[in-house]
């Protein structure tokens, strides 16, 4: 079971760290925002995710003609570190809008770690080599490993 999960969290967090390296890439010339509802956004560019939340729903939002996802090109660009600004807008009424960015290369951190970790700790052993450092035990009788000193549980 122990195995199984290591695989599991190995695949998942390779897959996700690939989707999110083509996001962070393709960031660089795409736009994509997606607005479940009027007052939260997400937004994807210049290498950064934005968080949008409004204060409240403004009154053309109502109207249902808004798109979920909107997708746009624009030129070549990163955006390196975090920001955020407040936007007051309205002519009738005030709708206050707060926005973060974030990096898009941290949050790829967050399913990196897990990957390389996994990657390097699951590490098969060659057969007929020293599993502490890879030595050619072949004509090795002694199951002693003359490189490290690690002991040998069978012969190899």
């Amino acid at each position: 079971m122990h195995h199984r999960l290591r695989t599991t969290i190995k695949w998942t967090s390779t897959t996700l760290t690939v989707l999110l390296l083509a996001v962070w890439i393709g960031s660089a010339w795409l736009s994509i925002e997606f607005s479940p509802r009027p007052t939260i956004g997400v937004h994807f560019s210049a290498g950064q995710v934005t968080l949008r939340i409004s204060e409240y729903d403004p009154p053309s939002a109502a109207s249902g003609d808004r798109d979920l996802v909107a997708v746009r090109r624009h030129s070549f660009m990163f955006r390196w570190w975090f920001s955020r600004s407040q936007v007051i807008v309205g002519r009738m009424w005030s709708v206050q809008t707060t926005e973060f960015d974030v990096p898009l290369w941290l949050v790829l951190l967050i399913p990196l770690l897990p990957t390389s970790l996994s990657c390097f700790h699951h590490r098969r052993h060659t057969p007929g080599h020293c599993p502490a450092c890879n030595y050619n035990l072949h004509a090795n009788t002694t199951g002693v490993c003359p490189e490290c000193g690690a002991w040998m549980s069978e012969q190899v």
